[in-house]
């Protein structure tokens, strides 16, 4: 009968990896002597964490499973920025691997742009370039800290040091518009310095698709340096916890789009429990 109960295991757990993304990390058994049929599987959801227990009468086995995180790689450019600049930076970007913003979280807000990302860093800049087509457009923030996030809009959110607690957030609208700050929540953020904005430099570009979708790009080189609450030295063969996403708050239809997956009731981005993981390399 435990055999009969971990192949039942094994195929609810398959099927858990392919529709939620989560993998088994630890089996446990606690079984009787007799093990009688039938048996009710019981889901017991703790957001990251998913624990499934079968029952028969007192006779009890647990299997613990969890999401899995998501993962990408950055590659190394060997370039100086200020020498080569931001359209070089774009032009080494089109030709990286590129990586998908897959998730919708919250089912009342359905549409999905298509957005793609590109990651990499030199020895004092980290790299990002997004590719977006959607609908339609909104680019209405035009300073630095607007309301970038109310606009067509792609967003990453970093923290180092292996802290969860604290994070950056970069907001920037398609125009290449765009805000920064650092904290332990949305509520709690404060705003990066001006003097350390300004050495982020942005190129956004807008192009009409026959299909009335637009398409839109945003590169941008954020300095090793804007990092000032983190201590940081080389980032090669070290790693961040991140995550990507796209949002337009007030466009006709609001979405809120991800790249590693998040669990809570209401929209919302600053849940630095649910970055996947950057690794430098």
């Amino acid at each position: 009968m435990e055999r009969l109960l971990f192949r039942s295991f094994q195929i609810v757990a398959d099927a858990l990896v392919r529709k939620k993304d989560i993998e088994v990390i630890q089996v446990e058994f606690v079984v009787g002597n007799t093990f009688s049929t039938p048996f009710l599987i019981r889901l017991s959801a703790n957001l990251s964490s998913f624990i499934y227990s079968v029952f028969s009468q007192n006779k009890v086995a647990i299997m613990n499973v969890a999401r899995v995180k998501e993962k990408v790689k950055a590659d190394f450019l060997a370039l100086d920025f200020k020498q080569e600049g931001i359209k070089k930076v774009s032009s080494l970007l089109d030709g990286m691997g590129k990586h998908v913003t897959k998730f919708t979280p919250w089912k009342e807000y359905a549409y999905m742009p298509h957005v793609s990302f590109s990651i990499a860093y030199s020895n004092d800049h980290i790299f990002l370039k997004y590719f977006v087509k959607e609908k339609e457009i909104r680019a209405h923030a035009n300073q630095l800290q607007g309301p970038v996030w109310e606009d067509s809009c792609v967003e990453f959110f970093v923290s180092f040091d292996g802290d969860e607690k604290a994070y950056y957030n970069f907001e920037f609208n398609c125009l290449g518009n765009f805000l920064a700050a650092f904290g332990p929540s949305k509520a709690e953020r404060k705003f990066l310095d001006k003097e350390v904005m300004k050495r982020i430099v942005t190129q956004a570009t807008i192009v009409h698709h026959e299909d009335d979708n637009i398409q839109w790009e945003l590169t941008a080189a954020i300095p090793v340096s804007s990092f000032v609450h983190s201590s940081i030295g080389s980032l090669q063969s070290t790693g961040c916890n991140a995550n990507f996403y796209k949002c337009g708050d007030l466009l006709s239809d609001p979405h809120f789009v991800a790249w590693s997956n998040i669990e809570s009731a209401s929209p919302n981005f600053h849940l630095p429990e649910y970055f996947g993981s950057v690794e430098f390399i």
